[in-house]
């Protein structure tokens, strides 16, 4: 099989502009539950990118551990590749994958660190 015949028609999730809501992070929240409600396997799993110390774009998967309001929270070790990408360059973007609804959301913002709470 040749890679670039590999292909898979995403149909069923489809988004209209009749389903936006005035505030993206609704639907989100609305998305997310469903996707936790299916049993999805990780539906909170997240690509989290990050601009490395040598200045190219870093990806690596991390969990959410909580949402409020606009802010995703995400735990990680300061010391660690991530951590110093986070504090040389707080810009990052995220990306939320669910094959099984044929859905993707990608994020981009500011991170801060908040207590240990």
């Amino acid at each position: 099989m040749k890679i670039e015949n590999i292909r898979k028609e995403y149909l069923s999730g489809t988004l209209s502009e009749g389903q936006l809501t005035k505030n993206p992070m609704d639907l989100f929240k609305t998305w997310f539950t469903e996707a936790i409600n299916s049993g999805t396997d990780d539906a909170n799993a997240m690509v989290l990118s990050t601009i490395g110390l040598d200045g190219f774009p870093d990806s690596r998967v991390v969990l959410l551990k909580s949402l409020e309001s606009n802010s995703f929270f995400f735990f990680t070790n300061f010391k660690s590749q991530k951590g110093k990408s986070i504090e040389n360059n707080n810009k990052v973007s995220l990306t939320f994958f669910w094959p099984e609804f044929q859905r993707q959301v990608r994020i981009k913002g500011l991170t801060e660190k908040v207590s240990e709470k």
